[in-house]
């Protein structure tokens, strides 16, 4: 047996439980007689070295089976070798994986912080999101309330429109009713060409408006501002404003009787074939100076109780 051998089985039996344990098992099937003493050496680290070399060992007449062993125990040991060059490799396959994997862990640390910021970030907004969505939802019930408020207020409103548009016509429909003629010579009068109309502003204001209409004819020194505004007509040849105002004029008589105790105004009534008055009529440009009435244009009016001639009847003869 070589001493480098010798000097490797010393270390491992000096060092490896498993190598003794195996030792012993193949010396309990292999020896006899010395089988006590090397268990005693197998099992005691440093024994053997106190045992002195490989030859005094074992007896003489056992060296061929001791060779078997040592040959068997190589094996194992090259067995093992290979078991542990594997372990090695097992092991540094291990630590590269565990590496990696501390690198994919502290990667993923990284992401997990990542990810933990921006779930920060995000239940912030979240926050500031329903804070803000809070306030909309208060301002949105605020204007509700408002919009209900009016809503209720437009339909108070419509109800009293409504009750104003009755009683205006209800009003309108008495009006018309109590100055039926009125209203009819009101109505004609918007029918008049703006010349009449802007002629008699000074004494009929509003002309548009059936009230002051009314309260504007009931005002005695309309009726001379009327009846020269008929007179112009007649001259201009405008017949149509002529019979309009004319009613007017009557209505407007009639109404300002209705205000004194006794009828104060009257229209001179002039026949034809009467002879002509010139105290009473006045003549057209192209009427003969002397004969009778033959056509009545406009009638003139007075003062039934002073008799007094406010204007003369216009005629031809």
């Amino acid at each position: 047996m070589g001493s480098g051998v010798k000097k490797e089985l010393l270390q491992l039996l000096r060092e490896d439980e498993d190598v003794r344990k195996l030792l012993r098992d193949i010396i309990r099937k292999e020896t006899g007689d010395d089988r006590k003493q090397a268990v005693r050496i197998m099992a005691v680290p440093g024994e053997a070295e106190r045992a002195g070399s490989g030859a005094d060992f074992f007896p003489a007449k056992r060296d061929e089976g001791i060779g078997d062993m040592v040959r068997k125990l190589k094996n194992v040991i090259d067995t093992l070798r290979g078991k542990n060059r594997e372990l090695n490799e097992s092991i540094q396959s291990a630590m590269e994986g565990e590496a990696n994997a501390r690198e994919e862990l502290r990667s993923m640390s990284l992401r997990a912080q990542r990810l933990e910021n921006t779930v920060s970030t995000l239940k912030e907004r979240n926050e500031a999101l329903a804070q803000e969505a809070g306030q909309y939802k208060a301002a949105m019930k605020e204007l509700q309330k408002n919009i209900q408020y009016l809503r209720n207020e437009l339909e108070i409103q419509k109800k009293k429109s409504l009750a104003m548009e009755n009683e205006a016509e209800e009003k309108e429909e008495a009006l018309q009713s109590r100055f039926a003629a009125g209203y009819a010579c009101f109505m004609a009068y918007q029918e008049l060409d703006a010349e009449c109309k802007r002629d008699l502003s000074g004494v009929i204001r509003h002309g548009e408006d059936f009230e002051s209409f009314i309260c504007c004819l009931a005002q005695s020194r309309v009726l001379e501002k009327i009846w020269d505004e008929m007179l112009a007509c007649i001259m201009d040849g405008r017949q149509d404003s002529v019979d309009i105002l004319d009613d007017v004029f009557n209505y407007s008589m009639g109404l300002i009787n209705k205000t004194l105790s006794q009828p104060y105004y009257e229209r001179l009534s002039v026949p034809e074939g009467a002879p002509f008055d010139s105290d009473l009529e006045r003549l057209v440009p192209d009427s003969p100076n002397q004969g009778q009435v033959q056509v009545v244009y406009l009638e003139g009016f007075r003062n039934r109780y002073s008799h007094q001639i406010i204007r003369k009847s216009l005629v031809s003869l």
